[in-house]
């Protein structure tokens, strides 16, 4: 259950709120930021696709087997006195 924001927070969130809306409305105006944004967001949702197709993929496999313990092997290498 989400608290109750105090009277500095919602201040805060709406000043916030308030730049984050200049700034979109800058990049909707600036020449050629939009589309490069837009682009940016393109190559972002490529990489969750293929982040997802791993995860489902990892998500269907069985855990792999604990590896059985092997004996420590001696040292061949005589230390030097």
């Amino acid at each position: 259950m989400a608290t109750a924001l105090t009277a500095d927070e919602k201040r805060w969130k709406a000043e916030n709120d308030a730049r984050t809306l200049v700034e979109a409305e800058s990049i909707r105006t600036e020449k050629g930021r939009l589309g490069a944004a837009l682009k940016e967001i393109t190559k972002m949702n490529k990489i969750k696709e293929k982040e997802i197709k791993l995860a489902k993929k990892v998500v269907g496999k069985k855990p792999a087997k604990k590896p059985t313990k092997k004996p420590m092997k001696k040292a061949t290498t005589k230390r030097k006195k």
